[in-house]
């Protein structure tokens, strides 16, 4: 049977998953999985149990509150932040507002990420509890895998196939070879792994010549390996950007891109697309000239590499991706 959980991906529907989970807290069957969860989250004490518990979407706009009553007559508070893939933009200090003015209630604040939290996402979350009155606690994927794995066999389909699709997520972030397509979530943490693990590590010159950055594209269905030539600050240049659609399927395609860049650096963009045209290792056509009636419009994509490249073998894939990095720096040799 397919997997529910594999067609619901939103942060929404598990957002219903745990409301549902912890609804259920008093459940002859799921009743022990939700009191054991909640009381992870909320450090229960020994033997303590949810008495009576309320689950609401979207309290001052946080994913789920839980207003529960404990066996031992203590009433807590529950805020859960629910990621999947995207990262945490700076809510939790919004939130924090409004959960300080909670009364008479113990407050809990759990992030809850299908995904490892990066450095970057960690700051935001220690800057935000240097703010407030009780800490927002990290729980990622490596502790939802630890949390589910021991109910992968559970006679309850919705809880057995949640936990499968946490398996399949945790195996993703852990993956070290190429992945073959790019189509859900799955394949995506699968790639952005891929690239981090595998790829960014094997590239000698990175950290000298050249910066390498891997993120999830934004809304596009896409991961991006991004190549940006060192020596120019926060300034905007061209960059190169390998994304695991153009890859997928043992095909190859980077392209050179052009966001951002100021005006003043429209003639250094002409003579890049010079130097692309004489490179026998990059296409250079159909580039939009024109946008709107817009004076000065240089085009956003320059250079594309060539079609019919495909790489079978992660060393194939590998090699690819340091020679048009090699490429890419030739013909960004002028920018100055």
């Amino acid at each position: 049977m397919k997997i529910l959980f594999d067609f619901a991906t939103k942060e929404l529907s598990q957002d219903a998953f745990l409301r549902w989970l912890f609804e259920n807290y008093d459940d002859p069957e799921i009743g022990e999985v939700a009191n054991r969860l909640l009381g992870k989250f909320c450090d229960f004490r020994e033997n303590e149990k949810v008495q009576s518990l309320e689950t609401v979407a979207q309290w001052c706009k946080i994913d789920i509150s839980v207003w529960m009553t404990t066996s031992l007559n203590r009433k807590v508070a529950l805020f859960l932040e629910d990621k999947t893939f995207s990262n945490e933009h700076n809510q939790l200090s919004i939130y924090d507002e409004h959960i300080d003015n909670v009364k008479n209630h113990g407050i809990c604040k759990i992030f809850y990420k299908t995904d490892f939290v990066e450095e970057e996402e960690k700051n935001r979350i220690r800057d935000a509890n240097s703010k407030n009155i009780a800490d927002w606690k990290i729980f990622d994927i490596k502790d939802i895998y630890s949390f589910f794995a021991d109910y992968l066999l559970s006679t309850n389909m919705i809880l057995s196939q949640y936990a499968e699709h946490i398996r399949k997520i945790h195996d993703s972030i852990c993956n070290s070879t190429k992945p073959k397509k790019s189509d859900n979530n799955i394949d995506l943490l699968a790639w952005k792994s891929y690239f981090n693990n595998v790829v960014v590590p094997s590239l000698k010159e990175n950290g000298s010549k050249y910066w390498c950055g891997v993120w999830k594209a934004g809304q596009y269905p896409y991961v991006v390996l991004y190549i940006k030539k060192l020596g120019y600050g926060e300034r905007k240049i061209p960059y190169l950007e390998i994304r695991s659609r153009d890859c997928q399927d043992n095909c190859f395609k980077a392209k050179i891109l052009c966001y951002g860049i100021d005006v003043k650096d429209i003639p250094q963009q002409r003579n890049l697309i010079e130097n692309i045209k004489a490179s026998p290792n990059w296409e250079c056509k159909r580039l939009r000239q024109h946008k709107r009636g817009a004076e000065n419009y240089f085009p956003k994509q320059v250079g594309f590499s060539r079609d019919g490249l495909t790489a079978i073998t992660d060393e194939e894939f590998i090699e690819l991706v340091a020679n048009h990095i090699e490429f890419y720096l030739q013909v960004m040799k002028d920018w100055e």
